[in-house]
């Protein structure tokens, strides 16, 4: 894997996760537009939940909710 960009959708969930342990999908992509990256994606939510299900840094804690592995 490799590791994530500065200002990468990915490092930046990192930080939202990072800083508020556990959220819903929705709140990690208000989190993530809300610190300023920028989507052109109609459906950014999608974006995001495909991003959170695939990578091995994020942990599914229930249906629609992730917090950070390890």
């Amino acid at each position: 894997m490799r590791p994530a960009r500065e200002g990468s959708l990915v490092s930046e969930l990192v930080d939202a996760l990072g800083a508020k342990g556990k959220l819903t999908i929705a709140e990690a992509a208000d989190a993530v537009l809300a610190a300023g990256y920028k989507s052109k994606s109609k459906d950014f939510g999608n974006i995001v939940s495909m991003t959170l299900s695939k990578d091995k840094r994020f942990r599914r804690v229930r249906r629609g909710v992730y917090a950070l592995k390890g």
